[in-house]
């Protein structure tokens, strides 16, 4: 596989929430935002940018067939999974 074949492929776990981490649920590197901070940017990603909503998406479906493996890990652990708690009791 050519390495420009890689572009987009997405690892799900864990949930990284930690800030310049490489991964949808994280915010951007020197971020000092609050916990309500974090939530608007989530939400923010998910109305306004397909592919992070995508991710978002798989991430939840994901939840929802492998608990047992879903791991949250950061500072806004919490966060993230609240909003993946909430999108899955809306689907």
């Amino acid at each position: 596989m050519a390495a420009s074949a890689a572009v987009g492929i997405h690892n799900v776990l864990p949930i990284n929430t930690t800030p310049g981490a490489n991964h949808v649920f994280a915010p951007p590197a020197g971020w000092s935002g609050s916990s309500q901070d974090y939530l608007n940017l989530i939400r923010w990603r998910w109305a306004s940018q397909l592919d992070a909503r995508q991710q978002i998406s798989f991430a939840r479906r994901f939840t929802l067939r492998r608990p047992e493996a879903t791991r949250y890990v950061g500072p806004f652990a919490d966060q993230a999974q609240y909003v993946v708690k909430s999108l899955n009791e809306q689907c």
